[in-house]
């Protein structure tokens, strides 16, 4: 049994008579996509604000850190605790505020946030 293909309009083309003949075109397999490259990541500056005894441990009431976008609120304390060693346990149970707010530890920085906040527990009465 024999398979009858037929052309569609763009394999055929009319004669000067308009007798349709066929196109042989050359096969050419689908264009392979090239995986995209990963965009560079954007480094961005934080200014974290130290409470309590953490500002005693690290010397000042603030701190400066680079982390690359995009980025956690968890990354922003691993940054921190690689900074400034002496200070990474009391880090470690520290809450992190961003504008003001509790984030949680997946939150992710978008390069927006105008304040953020490193709060350790503290106890009172």
């Amino acid at each position: 049994m024999t398979n009858w293909h037929r052309p569609s309009t763009r394999d055929r083309e009319s004669d000067v008579d308009g007798t349709s003949f066929k196109i042989n075109r050359p096969f050419q397999p689908p264009r392979r996509l090239e995986p995209s490259c990963p965009k560079p990541s954007s480094l961005l500056k934080l200014q974290i604000l130290l409470f309590a005894g953490l500002g005693e441990h690290v010397g000042s009431n603030s701190a400066q850190i680079d982390v690359d976008l995009p980025s956690t609120a968890s990354d922003v304390l691993a940054t921190l605790q690689r900074s400034f060693p002496d200070a990474a346990p009391l880090i470690s149970f520290s809450r992190l505020a961003i504008d003001q707010e509790y984030v949680e530890m997946d939150y992710q920085l978008d390069g927006t946030e105008s304040e953020i906040a490193l709060i350790p527990p503290v106890s009172g009465g």
